[in-house]
């Protein structure tokens, strides 16, 4: 869900009309607005490094298939990764995100004779918020299972859900990053104490958002700039 992108990355980052802007306090006020939450800022609004979710393809396009594994040679990677495993006595993997490509290249791996693990596949595919094609959805699934069903090592029997968002946060953000998942309670945003010079670090307390100060800002929130509503 995170990424880390120094200054060069920044400076490369393209709309989406695939102009080069680079990310910065002024471009997350206008080109990039949409993505002003996921990219983490100083408490000038300044990028700090920070790029979460679906900024991340500001800078590189290509981000889902490397972090899939898909670029490159695949093949040769999965042969060099089953020998890595075999060597430290990992015997089976659960991939939490597997698209048909992914899969078949798993299948070829068990074809060529070189696989060292059970597979099992989480599938992703085909990616669609539209309920109305759950059923095709599900179709697709079932005879992506049935197709791998004869393979002694790779099995293509379970699904990925999406139901809703992240646990994660940054408190070292500025300001803090909170986590977004659905929750029985709402989350408390944490109050923090100490210092990075030192390395100290603390809860020392939790905002209240029923005091009038946060309620103000709740109530007209563009008529505070960003330091005011940090402070």
């Amino acid at each position: 869900h995170h990424a880390a992108a120094n200054s060069l990355a920044l400076s490369l980052a393209t709309n989406e009309g695939g102009e080069n802007i680079e990310i910065n306090s002024i471009s997350l006020e206008s080109d990039y607005a949409y993505y002003k939450p996921f990219v983490q800022v100083d408490a000038n609004g300044a990028p700090t490094g920070g790029v979460s979710e679906d900024a991340r393809l500001l800078m590189r396009s290509s981000w889902f298939e490397d972090m899939l594994g898909m670029s490159g040679d695949v093949d040769n990677t999965l042969t060099r990764v089953a020998k890595k495993m075999a060597a430290t006595g990992i015997t089976t993997l659960q991939d939490a995100i597997v698209t048909p490509e992914t899969l078949a290249a798993y299948g070829r791996l068990e074809d060529r004779g070189e696989i060292t693990f059970r597979f099992r596949a989480a599938m992703v595919e085909p990616p669609s918020e539209d309920l109305n094609k759950i059923d095709e959805h599900l179709a697709m699934i079932s005879e992506l299972r049935d197709q791998y069903s004869d393979y002694e090592y790779v099995k293509a029997d379970g699904v990925k859900l999406f139901a809703d968002a992240v646990l994660e946060g940054n408190p070292m953000a500025s300001p803090p990053d909170m986590p977004v998942a659905a929750l029985l309670e709402n989350f408390k945003q944490p109050i923090f104490g100490g210092s990075t010079d030192d390395g100290t670090f603390d809860v020392v307390g939790y905002v209240d958002q029923d005091r009038e100060a946060c309620i103000l800002v709740q109530s007209n929130p563009d008529d505070f700039m960003v330091q005011d509503r940090i402070d």
